[in-house]
């Protein structure tokens, strides 16, 4: 019968993490309530009013028509851009612009030392192929070109449009500039259509495009998930940590057989500290992951 408790190592279990997971988590858990909705690829139809980020330059095929809701804003990650092969109608209010702009463009600012520029993404491309761009209260701000139309044939219409350090250009239309002037409301229209077929929706300007769906926001879903996951992770964690302290304590205290029930009971709080970190680390990982794909 031992009438003590032989002093037994912690070097593993008092590790410094809990710091690092506690940002982890926590960091992820606050970066998840961002709100942007990705955009990339073929799309068209009425966007409801929101805020989108185009990660990757975003097409309207021929015969399709593209529009986002009075409100709307759009920023687009550097090198990206609108191409529109069908039509684009886009009708803001003068409250209620919809904004075409960087991503780096951001109230509060983003973090990061970078602020918005000219160049900072492409900007809209009216193809030869192209139906309409009629756009009322619209602005587009630090573009490489603005609106570039490349067709005398398209219909253009524009009212109230607001340019906005774009970089080589404003509006230009079969590669002739047109006289915008900066941070000023922008009216122009071609003399006559060509002889193209124009849609509906550009024809008559009161008539909005069919709405579709939003696409869902798995990134946001995901960094929601994620972000959750990791912070339970980490309070499970910090649990079993401290709670191993305690009974670490009471047992180089307490006498036998007290003292080996203590020392179970360590045992399993730092079980349920590792499961927790490691709970919480794959939360953070998987955090992460949605800002790569």
């Amino acid at each position: 019968m031992r009438a003590s408790t032989p002093i037994r190592s912690l070097a593993f279990w008092q590790l410094p993490i809990a710091p690092f997971l506690c940002v982890c988590a926590l960091g992820s858990f606050f970066a998840a309530l961002a709100k942007d909705i990705p955009l990339s690829g073929e799309q068209d139809g009425l966007f409801e009013r929101g805020e989108y980020v185009v990660v990757k330059t975003v097409t309207v095929r021929s015969g399709r028509t593209i529009s986002f809701a009075a409100g709307s804003v759009v920023r687009f990650m550097p090198y990206t851009g609108l191409v529109v092969q069908g039509s684009l109608v886009c009708r803001g209010e003068p409250s209620s612009p919809v904004v075409f702009t960087s991503d780096e463009n951001r109230q509060p600012p983003p973090t990061r030392s970078s602020s918005p520029a000219p160049f900072d993404w492409n900007g809209i491309e009216v193809a030869d192929s192209a139906d309409s761009c009629v756009c009322a209260f619209v602005q587009i701000s630090f573009s490489a070109f603005g609106i570039s139309v490349k067709s005398s044939h398209t219909l253009v219409r524009l009212d109230n449009v607001l340019f906005q350090k774009n970089g080589r250009g404003d509006l230009s239309v079969a590669g002739a500039d047109q006289s915008a002037q900066d941070n000023a409301p922008f009216t122009y229209t071609n003399a006559v259509p060509g002889p193209r077929t124009v849609s509906p929706q550009a024809a008559n300007f009161t008539t909005a495009p069919k709405p579709v769906p939003k696409p869902f926001p798995w990134k946001f879903t995901a960094r929601i998930g994620c972000g959750a996951l990791g912070l339970a992770g980490l309070v499970l964690g910090l649990y079993g940590h401290f709670d191993a302290n305690k009974n670490y304590a009471a047992s180089q205290s307490a006498a036998w057989p007290d003292a080996d029930t203590y020392w179970k009971k360590m045992q399993t709080s730092v079980t349920i500290r590792n499961i927790g970190y490691a709970v919480g680390a794959a939360g953070a990982a998987g955090f992460a992951v949605t800002f790569i794909f």
